[in-house]
């Protein structure tokens, strides 16, 4: 049972690293000027950090539609088409998913552990422990093999991640006239996956380190 909610609880630590780093702006401004996104699109960087914002409103359920206008080449113009927008809403059934496990991942935690306070018992305390490495070891063997992929060919992973996360072909943009494609270019994900995934290396390593100090038993509940 401890070695399940652990395990759980560590794809909801990865679910709130993905959103944090999803939902900063400053970041999106960053990579925008490194890529020369900018100049790409042909749009100032005003309308698009104003387009950006909008959209991560969106996602983040802050408003009922993602509906933005800029300029683009001299022409005023709405940025998102209807693929875009249709793409999007099956991005946020699946953060609402996401968030769904969480939330649930967490809830979990919060029990196990008002459990373990009820009980008082050092015992449970080196279960946990001990379970808190086995859930350590599956996840980062499978996020060892991911990773692995992403590094050999992040194309390939990414593509793969769509087709097992989308049932339609929405995603497939067109870079000549879809400004979203043009925004979030393969080279965007690749630097905001590689970033999530050394975030959520240092919390691995606490929360290993954590695991191990239980497990030794060492750790006493005061009654």
């Amino acid at each position: 049972m401890y070695t399940g909610i652990l395990l759980l609880s560590l794809v909801s630590v990865l679910i709130t690293v993905i959103e944090y780093r999803a939902y900063d702006l400053s970041y999106y401004e960053e990579t925008y000027g490194e890529l020369e996104i900018y100049e790409d699109i042909g749009i100032s960087e005003e309308d698009l950090m104003n387009t950006t914002t909008v959209l991560l409103s969106y996602m983040q359920g802050k408003r009922a539609d993602m509906v933005v206008y800029a300029n683009i080449r001299g022409i005023d113009r709405e940025v998102f088409n209807e693929k875009e927008k249709l793409h999007m809403i099956d991005v946020n059934a699946l953060i609402h998913m996401g968030e769904s496990i969480m939330y649930v991942g967490y809830a979990l935690l919060i029990a196990m552990f008002g459990y373990l306070l009820y009980k008082r018992d050092r015992s449970e305390w080196v279960r946990v422990g001990k379970a808190g490495l086995v859930a350590i070891a599956v996840f980062i063997g499978v996020v060892g093999a991911l990773l692995a992929y992403m590094l050999i060919d992040f194309n390939s992973f990414w593509t793969s991640f769509h087709h097992v996360f989308f049932t339609n072909d929405l995603w497939l943009l067109d870079p000549r006239t879809d400004v979203m494609i043009q925004m979030f270019p393969l080279e965007f994900f690749e630097k905001i996956v590689l970033q999530i995934t050394f975030m959520y290396v240092g919390f691995l390593v606490i929360f290993a380190l954590g695991c191990i100090y239980m497990s030794k038993e060492r750790v006493s509940v005061k009654g």
